[in-house]
């Protein structure tokens, strides 16, 4: 619980930035990757970890079968580079099976 104005001032403000960001990487050009599906959340969180350096990599419960599955997606975070050539830097590093989200 926060018991300062101050610190309802940070907390505000880092839900707005989240809030700015999140609206952002919705936006329609830029690129998301789908990365894998995994049974394993350490798995996927790990995958996930391994492209930080090109966006903002998640890992998202979902169901298939019914059993809970995480699936990972990359938005980018450079948006000079094309979403292909981000598939391509993703496949190299060994992710054969990633490819560019279409909405």
């Amino acid at each position: 619980m926060v018991s300062s104005a101050g610190g309802k001032d940070k907390l505000q403000a880092a839900l707005d930035a989240a809030v700015v960001r999140a609206a952002s990487e919705r936006s329609a050009d830029v690129p998301v990757i789908q990365l894998g599906v995994f049974s394993n959340l350490a798995n996927a969180q790990a995958v996930a970890g391994r492209f930080t350096e090109l966006g903002r990599a998640t890992a998202t419960p979902i169901t298939v079968g019914g059993k809970t599955m995480q699936s990972v997606r990359l938005v980018l975070a450079d948006r000079s580079m094309s979403g292909q050539d981000a598939v391509e830097s993703v496949r190299a590093a060994g992710l054969s099976g990633a490819y560019l989200v279409t909405r």
